[in-house]
């Protein structure tokens, strides 16, 4: 009597299984027939010459950059210099051209190290320790602190115009250093004599460097021609009952094209063949079925094909393009953010290139 109920057991407990595992099955195929057709987004990767956001006067053709420190605190060999052999270190103004020397230059950009010092210190701290036995301890652990600051001054002048672009003076840069905990203050002392005040040279460099690239940043981003890096995804098919080839040449076209010269440099010879992969696209849009997730172009796959274009034209340049497509995918719910996103994007990049506009 036992076994049979053990047997009658096993029995629905199989039959429980395999009734799950139906179900699952029949969840996962319902959820693929839901969702249908998808796209499958693939990244490029380019470059955009940008203009900047205040040019600088057409009579300004070159530029020179110098470096001064008037402390014996700060190491000059931490500085930078402007030596042909050092190019990645110098402070450059792109688009222009870099002059012989500062007498020579239309623009002229210095760097100056003010002053540098220090301030060391150890703390102690109160907490407990829990010991192995259990218990509990108060204790008190140290740690030895060094602040590091540096004072700067940078400059921006157009000796042609006889103009001063940027000038910040006696700005006082901070890079703080602490400790772990340790045992005792003598253990803390000697850290601090054997690590910590060592260390200090390297704290300076790092607050330059930080000042550096921040007076880079900003000469570049107001008045020259940085390459900024870009990074668009494109959307191709994904989905097993159609064939997506189209799409996947027009992605394998536009990467190829994004990878060899900075768009703003592109012959037209390029943007026709950018003007290929629209065609593509468009080409594909006609096929568009709305509310059918099942169709070959169903609404996921329109809207980002509609981005798709606008990233095109944005490569071309063609801003009223941009604008046109980017509306015409914000009709799309799953794309609303992205349009919105290129659009500001656009926006900007227009707007730099209509103010060099101005000037020519």
């Amino acid at each position: 009597m036992k076994s049979e109920f053990n047997n009658y057991l096993m029995i629905i407990k199989i039959n429980n299984v395999t009734t799950i595992s139906l179900f699952f099955l029949f969840f996962i195929m319902t959820l693929f027939a839901t969702y249908g057709q998808r796209p499958n987004s693939k990244a490029i990767k380019f470059d955009i010459r940008q203009p900047p956001s205040n040019p600088l006067p057409t009579n300004v053709k070159t530029y020179y950059g110098e470096y001064l420190n008037k402390t014996s605190n700060f190491r000059t060999s931490t500085l930078s210099s402007d030596d042909p052999e050092k190019e990645g270190k110098r402070i450059v103004l792109y688009g222009y051209k870099r002059a012989e020397s500062k007498l020579s230059a239309d623009v002229l950009l210095t760097i100056t190290v003010n002053g540098a010092n220090y301030e060391k210190s150890i703390e102690s701290y109160k907490g407990k320790k829990k010991q192995k036995d259990g218990t509990v301890i108060e204790v008190t652990e140290y740690t030895f602190r060094v602040i590091a600051k540096l004072n700067t001054s940078v400059e921006m002048r157009d000796l042609r115009n006889d103009k001063v672009l940027i000038l910040q003076e006696g700005l006082e840069m901070v890079d703080q250093w602490e400790s772990s905990f340790l045992e005792s203050k003598a253990l803390a002392e000697k850290g601090l004599k054997v690590s910590g005040i060592p260390n200090v040279p390297y704290q300076y460099a790092s607050i330059y460097k930080k000042r550096f690239n921040e007076f880079v940043d900003r000469v570049n981003n107001d008045y020259g021609f940085p390459i900024v890096n870009f990074k668009f995804q494109i959307a191709t098919g994904k989905a097993r009952k159609f064939e997506y080839e189209d799409l996947n040449s027009a992605y394998s076209k536009i990467k190829n094209l994004a990878s060899k010269y900075p768009v703003s440099d592109m012959s037209n010879e390029y943007r026709l063949e950018l003007q290929e992969c629209v065609e593509i696209w468009k080409e594909a849009l006609n096929e568009y079925q709305p509310n059918k997730k099942k169709a070959r172009i169903n609404d996921k796959i329109a809207g980002a094909l509609f981005m798709n274009i606008a990233k095109a034209y944005f490569m071309m340049q063609d801003w009223k393009m941009v604008y046109t497509f980017c509306d015409k995918a914000k009709s799309f719910k799953t794309e609303m953010n992205s349009a919105n996103n290129l659009y500001e994007r656009t926006a900007v990049l227009e707007e730099r290139y209509y103010g060099i506009a101005k000037l020519n």
